[in-house]
């Protein structure tokens, strides 16, 4: 059993060949009230491309109070609604970089997804490793995602014919 961390961040590196191809951050679906817009319009706002697929029911039609927070899901997962953002602190960046890396290699996998979580009081932490690397919902939500994505898959389907 894992011990329960109070989460800020939620982080993806892509690895192949000890080197990070991609890196970025998981917003999780939380939106803050205007008292003018309506929780389905700051959702949709916050994730066009996940929002406007669901079926969200009436209590969505409430506006939603000036500075009220709405938490829509407490999940990071790209595919329950969170957005992606930059990692723009080269610190944190750089941190994260060498985490992934030294589990990437302790692993001695060459393509994978490294998730990293930075909980409240800023630790850095490992929440998990995939040797499927799964970039759909990256295409989708970042600009050139798509061609980005590409190159990865290119690279590493190159890489196992060497």
């Amino acid at each position: 059993m894992c011990p329960y961390y109070e989460i800020k961040a939620e982080y993806r590196t892509i690895i192949l060949d000890n080197e990070v191809k991609v890196l970025y951050g998981k917003k999780r679906p939380i939106v803050i009230g205007d008292d003018k817009s309506t929780k389905k319009e700051l959702l949709l706002k916050f994730n066009e491309n996940y929002f406007k697929k669901q079926n969200l029911d009436n209590s969505y039609n409430e506006i939603l109070p000036k500075n009220t927070e709405f938490i829509y899901n407490w999940q990071f997962n790209l595919s329950q609604g969170a957005n992606i953002f930059l990692v723009k602190n080269e610190k944190i960046s750089t941190k994260i970089e060498n985490l992934a890396l030294t589990i990437s290699k302790k692993l001695g996998i060459r393509f994978c997804s490294i998730d990293i979580i930075e909980t409240v009081d800023n630790n850095f932490l490992i929440m998990e490793a995939n040797s499927g690397v799964m970039m759909d919902n990256f295409i989708e939500l970042y600009p050139s995602g798509y061609d980005i994505a590409f190159k990865i898959y290119e690279e590493a389907v190159l890489k196992m014919f060497e």
